[in-house]
């Protein structure tokens, strides 16, 4: 039988080891957040993803735009701003007059800039990877999301 002293002890030893198992949760998952924390971009790198793009892009500067991208993209970069193919973005849009942010897709996560080119204006998305380089990249995209982030800017 136990004695009220043993259910007082047995009380405390079991709260702490509640605290104990508490303060291992919150270690497992500082563990997991700090990282990506640390890989998480903000609204500014974002900015300064789009401005450097923009630089290079005007001056058609291609190889130094292929440098913002991911190395799988290299091939990407050259068919889409380099040369004078049908594929060539300066043909058909101009040159990036303006550009401004409009916020993150709920949808899939992209963040979504509204770029001013000299012939039209559309919708740029992309997500930052490691090094602040491109990872998905649509230069115009199109959603629902997308339009209505557009007609509200």
């Amino acid at each position: 039988m136990c004695s009220f002293a043993t259910l007082l002890v047995t009380g405390v030893a079991k709260a702490k080891l509640m605290s104990y198992i508490s303060d291992m949760k919150n270690l497992i998952l500082i563990s997991f957040l700090v990282p990506a924390m640390a890989m998480a971009q903000s609204k500014e790198d974002y900015e300064r993803a789009m401005s450097r793009f923009k630089h290079y892009y005007n001056k058609s500067k291609t190889e130094k735009l292929a440098d913002l991208f991911l190395p799988d993209a290299k091939e990407f970069v050259e068919k889409t701003f380099g040369g004078e193919g049908p594929g060539n973005a300066m043909k058909e849009y101009g040159r990036i007059k303006s550009f401004s942010y409009l916020g993150v897709a709920k949808e899939d996560g992209v963040t979504i800039f509204k770029t001013e080119f000299e012939k039209q204006t559309v919708a740029t998305s992309f997500t930052l990877e490691e090094g602040n380089k491109f990872g998905t990249f649509r230069f115009h995209t199109n959603t629902d999301e997308i339009e209505a982030m557009l007609r509200d800017s």
